[in-house]
């Protein structure tokens, strides 16, 4: 998809886990993709 939504960003992140990362490229890649969509509960891990 060209563009996420913050549906699609959470249900990545409960299926993988990707915020709680300790892989911090993980981590940060999924940070920008998440940001953008407005998915406030990511605001405070950036």
């Amino acid at each position: 998809p060209t563009s996420n939504e913050a549906s699609q960003v959470t249900a990545l992140d409960e299926r993988y886990k990707l915020s709680e990362s300790r892989d911090y490229e993980v981590k940060v890649a999924f940070l920008q993709l998440a940001i953008p969509t407005g998915c406030r509960c990511y605001f405070n891990e950036v």
